[in-house]
């Protein structure tokens, strides 16, 4: 008997090959046993910690909700989660369990079935995402909303997903990198929420709308959750997962040179800044003023805004602002307009104001970037992407540690997976945006890597 390894909270053990298939789409399919889940099924109880779905076997854990209006909107969240989860582990294969609840589609009613939480029956199957997202049908007739299966974890067991019967929310446990994925994913953040063992599991939605719940709590500036967009700063958030703060919004910023943190604007509250690292063009009423780390700069209401990164490095800012007023303008600015910072078309709705970034891309979850010092290297800056002209090497590379070592090299990861010390002067700065129109299978390949990187 041949011998597959797997990896659960650390522990190597061993399982035997399987005989029980089923075929769909053409291939057959490993049907799961009692074993694949006696680790959830041991280590759940009865109670409405989120331990009552998830083990607390996991670094971290997190609960999402369903979407309220889901004929609408299930599909795009049910692409997000699956988006987020094969970042993380997209070169295994996934368990996918779908409960029997005498109404919902198992996908496969006549295979053997598994016991999970207290007696529910689950058909379990070894497949992939793409399987996750296609393989249930679901219509207004089913308790079920949505195509995902109510279980999904990967070979490995490094996270899990798991909707309980009558739950209107996902409960999610894994490595704090991929929790950081769902708390910042432009889809779900909304709904997403950071919880520890001993935290009830009921999301915010559940209770029919934002129940704001404001607590003390303390948090590394460089374990916060990130997301960025090649047109804007990347954002280091505080409130990820969490209520929204009721008074005032505080977050870090970190621009690279030339790169606007956000659209030109003003807001009728106040708002203050502190520039933490580097250096920045503050553009102030239509009038340019370098920043310095360290500088304060205070913009009572309606004061019309932006930073630029500045220098030959990245910079971060300490944003804080009220919350009195939500409401903003986007005025035409032609100072702004030479860092690509205004509105062609003034405006008072954000939508209109970041349609055309958001069209490019949303703002996507990245590597938490603190702390900046020591990370520059004549203008490169981790996530850069290289122009390699060196022989023998791939390439296309992207900066992963902007720190020169005791020969000047630094760390780069290429367009074939491979980590490698690199000399910069044997390349030059690139702009993904011609990757992607060059060679969209490198561009696509890449973004695999370097979230596989990520959720390391």
């Amino acid at each position: 008997m041949s011998v597959a390894w797997i990896r659960l909270a650390g522990v190597v053990s061993g399982e035997p090959d399987r005989s029980v298939v089923r075929t769909m789409d053409g291939s057959a399919w490993h049907v799961g046993s009692q074993a694949d889940v006696d680790w959830i099924h041991g280590g759940t109880s009865v109670g409405e910690a989120i331990t009552a779905a998830i083990p607390a076997v996991f670094e971290a854990y997190a609960t999402v909700g369903l979407p309220v209006n889901w004929q609408e909107a299930q599909g795009g969240h049910d692409a997000a989660i699956v988006e987020v989860l094969r970042v993380w582990s997209d070169q295994q294969p996934w368990w996918l369990g779908y409960l029997d609840t005498g109404a919902d589609d198992v996908v496969f009613p006549d295979a053997p079935m598994v016991t999970v939480y207290q007696g529910w029956r689950y058909v379990l199957v070894q497949a992939g995402p793409e399987q996750a997202l296609s393989w249930r049908h679901s219509d207004e007739s089913t308790f079920w909303k949505g195509a995902l299966p109510n279980l999904m974890f990967p070979a490995d067991r490094s996270w899990l997903v798991s909707t309980l019967w009558d739950d209107d929310w996902m409960c999610i446990g894994g490595p704090a990198a991929l929790i950081n994925g769902f708390l910042a994913h432009p889809v779900l953040r909304s709904e997403a929420r950071r919880v520890r063992t001993d935290d009830q599991s009921h999301p915010r939605s559940s209770t029919g709308g934002p129940v704001i719940m404001d607590e003390p709590f303390v948090v590394n500036l460089a374990d916060a959750p990130a997301s960025g967009h090649s047109r804007r700063a990347t954002i280091l958030d505080f409130e990820a997962g969490r209520d929204p703060f009721p008074d005032t919004g505080v977050n870090v910023q970190i621009m690279q040179p030339g790169q606007p943190n956000c659209r030109y604007h003003s807001e009728p509250v106040q708002e203050d800044f502190l520039v933490l690292h580097g250096e920045c063009i503050a553009i102030i009423d239509g009038k340019e003023r370098l920043l310095r780390r360290w500088d304060f700069l205070h913009c009572p209401a309606g004061t019309e805004h932006v930073f630029v990164g500045a220098g030959d490095g990245p910079c971060a800012v300490l944003m804080i602002g009220s919350r009195r007023e939500d409401a903003a303008h986007y005025p035409v600015n032609a100072v702004a307009a030479k860092y690509d910072a205004s509105v062609a078309q003034a405006t008072d709705d954000p939508g209109e104001a970041y349609a055309d970034w958001r069209q490019e891309a949303p703002m996507w979850p990245v590597r938490n970037p603190w702390p900046l010092v020591g990370q520059t290297t004549d203008s490169l800056y981790w996530g850069a992407w290289i122009d390699n002209r060196s022989p023998g090497l791939p390439l296309y590379g992207i900066v992963v540690d902007p720190t020169p070592d005791a020969d000047g090299k630094i760390e780069v990861m290429f367009d074939d997976g491979g980590l490698r010390r690199f000399d910069p002067e044997c390349g030059s700065l690139i702009d993904p945006a011609i990757v992607k129109a060059d060679d969209p299978d490198v561009y696509e390949r890449m973004l695999v890597y370097i979230g596989n990187y990520i959720g390391r």
